[in-house]
């Protein structure tokens, strides 16, 4: 054992899980060379499920397709120095039927940091709420950043970097930014959208695996009926693999950050010439960093978030300020941050789209936390 109570047996299986993040339990036992049985304890207790929760190191989550679901991320800072203001932007955006991600952010950006998953050809309206926030003395200021013209390279936290006996990763920043990388940068999958194929029900469906990809269908079909959403296991089924098929592009690992010491989270903005940006893309392409980040570009501007462990940071700034022209750190709060999967409610079944008028997307949220 070590201090956060992982076995050397566990991490390995973890890495293994990393590379097949819905392979069987045959499949992974195969993988480790260890029994069935064996497999399926180690990932009941790491993923919550046996008598410990507080033992829970991962969970699996899709990663959806956007294009596909007709939606686009809008990423904005959300200026205001009073808590009170605070806290009324934080309940607006569990009011807003697309929010997507908020943090409380500090240092070159303080307030909050937030990102809005709304229906193509909307961006003007969270535009328009943000502006009326503002007037009615919410919000002293606010920046819509220019992240939605390219697409983003992911990374994830990759465990075969973790040393579980020292509690430290292993990753050399100066060797990665040194290293070259001619790679042609891939574009987004597909670029179609499906929306004549999605229900409310799909989307009830895509709620649950965000909670974790690999538990029982059974599981989640009970946890549905509770909430009266009635599935029958073939129509669970049959449902699942057209969402598998049209609207995630693929799984991940997302292992919990207080379990690797991944309590640092920033987002870097910069300006930097084009091919400082192509090639740092290129590094992202071939070869990823092991942490979990987003990457995004518009011609010479450039947005990174991390999530990383403290000791590492300060190596990363070092290398991003010697190649930037203009180079801003914010700081995100990950103890108040919030993620939120797509609204089923927010899906017209009669239109085949998403509700984007602007009561619903604007006023009446506004109303909500007057």
């Amino acid at each position: 054992m070590n201090k956060d109570g992982l076995t050397g047996k566990q991490l390995s299986l973890l890495v293994a899980l990393q590379e097949g993040p819905m392979d069987t339990i045959q499949e992974l036992a195969e993988h480790v060379k260890f029994s069935r049985t064996t497999v399926s304890e180690y990932l009941r207790k790491m993923s919550s499920k046996g008598r410990d929760p507080s033992t829970r190191l991962f969970r699996v989550v899709p990663q959806l397709d956007e294009v596909a679901l007709g939606l686009n991320t809008i990423d904005c800072f959300i200026m205001s120095r009073h808590l009170e203001n605070l806290e009324r932007m934080e309940a607006l955006c569990d009011e807003h039927p697309y929010t997507k991600y908020r943090a409380r952010c500090y240092g070159a950006h303080s307030g909050l940091f937030a990102q809005f998953r709304v229906p193509r050809g909307t961006n003007a309206m969270i535009t328009d709420l943000l502006k009326r926030a503002k007037s009615a003395g919410f919000v002293e200021a606010f920046s819509i950043l220019p992240t939605d013209k390219q697409p983003p390279l992911f990374s994830t936290s990759r465990v075969a970097n973790w040393n579980p006996d020292t509690f430290t990763w292993r990753f050399d920043w100066d060797r990665w930014f040194d290293q070259e990388a001619d790679t042609i940068i891939p574009q987004k999958r597909g670029g179609e959208q499906f929306l004549d194929l999605l229900t409310k029900k799909d989307l009830h469906i895509i709620c649950q695996l965000n909670h974790g990809a690999r538990r029982k269908q059974k599981d989640m079909i009970g946890k549905l009926g509770k909430a009266g959403i009635e599935f029958t296991s073939q129509d669970f089924s049959r449902r699942l693999k057209r969402i598998e098929d049209r609207f995630i592009s693929g799984y991940h690992v997302f292992v919990e950050p207080t379990a690797f010491d991944l309590y640092t989270n920033v987002i870097l903005t910069a300006t930097c010439d084009s091919d400082v940006i192509y090639r740092l893309q290129s590094r992202m392409t071939a070869h990823p960093i092991p942490f979990r980040s987003t990457l995004k570009t518009n011609e010479n501007y450039l947005f990174w978030y991390l999530q990383l462990p403290p000791s590492h940071l300060s190596a990363l700034l070092g290398r991003m300020h010697a190649i930037s022209h203009a180079f801003v750190v914010t700081m995100l709060d990950y103890h108040t941050s919030q993620v939120y999967g797509p609204w089923a409610e927010a899906f017209d079944e009669n239109s085949g789209s998403w509700r984007q008028d602007r009561n619903f997307m604007v006023t009446d949220v506004l109303k909500r936390i007057d």
